[in-house]
């Protein structure tokens, strides 16, 4: 018990973005899903699950490999600018994260059977499909303070009741916090009120916090498709995910050279969490053909189980001035847990326009709420916490659509994705809206595509604990340029 209230303790302090819950943002950064894939994908919004004969689909709807005719292999990589703007009491920051990645990597095989009814052909696809990419680097000033970290180190020393100071350093539950601020001479003990105290009293100087984070969400896929009578398309799925996530996170007060009510000069909170798990998911699919126009498809995702290994460690600095110069670092921790991520249900319209033309649309349907928790080492009850995703997260409805326009070996798309917020207090993370667009070429055993998309979020966070300071807001626009290479052949 006492492990894990450190484990929430370190993680509230090195995420300033989750004063709510950990669990529940991560329970959420772990589900929320921006799949990708080929350019042409992308560009379309990913609204190809009923038209399908796109590697990507295994994804969203495999029974979209049943539309294949050809054998193929695709390569995609990409160009991600991530820029972000700050926001805290009139303190603004843009900053930027430019990163090359590989979105997709896949290879279709088609198998004619040389029937002209029942199973028309078979489709094997393997595949390599990034879901998410997760870094980030912002920076947050603050120069109109009325409290500091050290207030809610202070408040763990004294509350609910005060502890000896002789204790401190033996308690594991004050390892990644108060024990640092404690070590550095950043909080001091007073003999005659039994009280402890922290070295800005007065809220003098400016707040500091840096955030570098870094990591993905991806998908190895080994899926097949049939084709019945042409008009029956249906196939699975099965899904290895890989998650890894990267946070370091530097808080620092640095105070004027002749501060009116302390000769404190510096003080630096310092903590990294690296988390990384994997879990396995099928996915099942159909795509109807009701005539030359019109297809519908239907998929479902099963849920899934993420076996995850939080490592976290954290470290404090102080700066006097007299020169006196103070650093304490702490243990390394682990912890262990499962991620129940809920299942999926998507539905598919696609439509031909003569012979030039598409358009795709897609709904995605996930309830959030039904996220649990479970600690693989046996420790704790996690009845709480569950309760806790019951009650901030909902069920959302998701939405795609993507155009394709076509004119002799050259193609032109454009798409749009609304992801709603999985919070029912939305100004936590406010929708996901993405923006994309495209051109192709195409001749009979090769293509190239490119694809320029845009993604935007908005989010409401806090430099350290809730209680102790108001929130400040970050606006994230996310941009990709892709370049998906293909060879097909019969």
């Amino acid at each position: 018990m006492r492990y894990f209230s450190l484990l929430l303790f370190f993680i509230a302090t090195c995420y300033p973005t989750l004063f709510y819950s950990q669990d529940v943002f991560d329970a959420v950064r772990v589900t929320s899903y921006q799949y990708s894939g080929t350019s042409r994908f992308n560009a379309m919004g990913g609204a190809l699950g009923a038209l399908g004969a796109d590697i990507s689909v295994i994804n969203t709807n495999p029974g979209g490999l049943g539309l294949y005719r050809r054998n193929e292999v695709t390569f995609s990589p990409s160009i991600k600018i991530n820029k972000t703007e700050s926001s805290f009491n009139g303190n603004n920051s843009t900053d930027y994260v430019v990163n090359a990645k590989l979105e997709n990597i896949g290879l279709v095989l088609n198998n004619p059977t040389g029937n002209n009814s029942g199973i028309i052909s078979w489709t094997w696809a393997f595949g390599y499909n990034r879901i998410s990419t997760l870094d980030k680097e912002y920076k947050i000033q603050n120069s109109e303070l009325s409290s500091s970290m050290l207030d809610v180190f202070t408040y763990d020393l004294n509350y609910p009741s005060t502890i000896d100071p002789n204790d401190i350093n033996s308690d594991l539950g004050l390892a990644y916090g108060s024990a640092l601020a404690w070590n550095t001479y950043a909080i001091d003990y007073d003999t005659n009120y039994s009280d402890y105290y922290h070295a800005n009293p007065g809220y003098e100087g400016t707040q500091y916090l840096e955030i570098k984070t870094s990591g993905s969400l991806s998908a190895y896929n080994f899926g097949f498709g049939a084709n019945l009578n042409n008009e029956l398309f249906f196939g699975a799925s099965l899904d290895f995910n890989v998650y890894r996530y990267n946070i370091r996170t530097k808080y620092q007060e640095i105070l004027p050279d002749q501060a009116t009510y302390t000769d404190l000069s510096e003080f630096t909170y310092t903590n990294t969490l690296n988390i990384s798990g994997s879990s396995t998911r099928l996915k099942l699919g159909v795509v109807y053909r009701a005539n030359d126009y019109v297809r519908i498809g239907l998929a479902y995702h099963t849920p899934t189980k993420f076996k995850n290994t939080d490592t976290f460690e954290a470290s404090a600095e102080t700066l006097f001035n007299n020169g006196d110069e103070y650093n304490s670092e702490s243990p390394v921790g682990q912890f262990l847990y499962t991620t129940r991520t809920p299942g999926r249900f998507i539905a598919d319209l696609g439509f031909i326009i003569k012979k030039s033309g598409l358009l795709g649309i897609e709904y995605e349907f996930v309830d959030y709420s039904k996220v649990t928790f479970k600690d693989d080492e046996g420790y704790y009850d996690y009845s709480y916490e569950n309760e806790q995703n019951k009650d901030e997260l909902q069920k959302t409805h998701n939405f795609k659509v993507g155009a394709e326009f076509r004119k002799g070996a050259f193609s032109f798309r454009g798409g749009f994705r609304y992801q709603m917020s999985p919070f029912r207090n939305s100004t936590t993370i406010n929708p996901i809206l993405t923006y994309s667009s495209g051109i192709g070429f195409r001749i009979r055993y090769f293509y190239s595509d490119i694809t320029w998309m845009m993604t935007q979020n908005n989010q409401q966070n806090w430099m350290y604990d809730s209680a102790f300071i108001d929130p400040y807001t970050t606006q994230t626009n996310a941009t990709t340029l892709m370049l998906t290479v293909g060879i097909r052949w019969q």
